[in-house]
């Protein structure tokens, strides 16, 4: 019974802080890009990537990329995570995002592989 209830309280504590976190990265971008609008705002402090968005939104929503290329008129952001294995540590790709023209044209992978602190 005891455990439930530290158990309970130390979920909440958790949720408490993530929504802070949270509350903290709408109002950083949002200082830092007063001219977007708070849909756009929202969808990258939740770390969203959607066709359309600029660079600059990705590189607020998700961080630098570990590796970019540049294939024909489309440039390529790739993320990767690193996988543990037994004897070693391998860096592995996520997930990608394709700009043309300075704009999210697609994307590939898994995002909800990348890790964050906030």
């Amino acid at each position: 019974m005891v455990a439930l209830v530290l158990g309970g309280c130390a979920s909440k504590k958790f949720e408490f802080q993530s929504s802070q976190r949270r509350a903290y990265r709408v109002e950083t971008i949002k200082n830092r890009h007063p001219q977007w609008d708070e849909l756009t705002v929202q969808k990258v402090a939740a770390r969203q990537v959607e066709i359309g968005m600029t660079r600059e939104m990705v590189w607020e929503a998700l961080g630098k990329a570990s590796a970019t290329s540049q294939q024909g008129n489309e440039e390529k952001w790739v993320y990767e995570i690193l996988v543990d294995h037994y004897t070693h540590t391998e860096r592995k790709p996520a997930y990608a995002v394709y700009f043309r023209n300075g704009q999210v044209v697609r994307t590939a992978g898994d995002r909800s592989k990348l890790s964050y602190t906030n």
